[in-house]
């Protein structure tokens, strides 16, 4: 197996609005990571609003949504 050097290691920063967005919110304050799958790629990611409404979705979706390139991937911070 090859590996793409270009995914090996990779830096996204993601606007607010996009990760809203994804999880059809009107804004995201939190997003935790809540599992992880047999790959090491995220299984589940929670966002929650500022007005405390939460929405899971699933690694896959979050990154076809946000164009990032791979579903495995840490969350470093969040800006508003």
């Amino acid at each position: 197996m090859a590996l793409n050097p270009r995914f090996v290691t990779w830096d996204r920063t993601v606007a607010q609005s996009v990760i809203a967005a994804a999880f059809l919110l009107p804004d995201v304050v939190a997003l935790e990571v809540l599992s992880r799958n047999e790959s090491g790629t995220v299984g589940q990611i929670r966002a929650t609003s500022s007005t405390g409404v939460q929405f899971t979705i699933r690694g896959e979706t979050f990154r076809s949504r946000t164009k990032i390139p791979s579903a495995y991937f840490d969350l470093v911070s969040v800006q508003n």
